[in-house]
């Protein structure tokens, strides 16, 4: 997601166009890989937020 953040006006950020881009082949079920993308995006935001809290000091 970060890596296509820059260029908005191209191709906008979200999970179907991340999906889109991860595409490695034709016949790729890309629903079970935009799950996957949810899925690790999920766990990164709320690893992100459980390190901003605890470098805050706030929970």
């Amino acid at each position: 997601m970060f890596l296509i953040r820059y260029i908005p006006d191209i191709v906008k950020p979200n999970i179907d166009n991340l999906a889109t881009l991860c595409i490695d082949q034709i016949d790729a079920d890309k629903l079970a890989l935009k799950r996957k993308i949810q899925k690790a995006w999920l766990g990164w935001s709320s690893n992100a937020w459980s390190a901003a809290m605890a470098t805050s000091g706030t929970s």
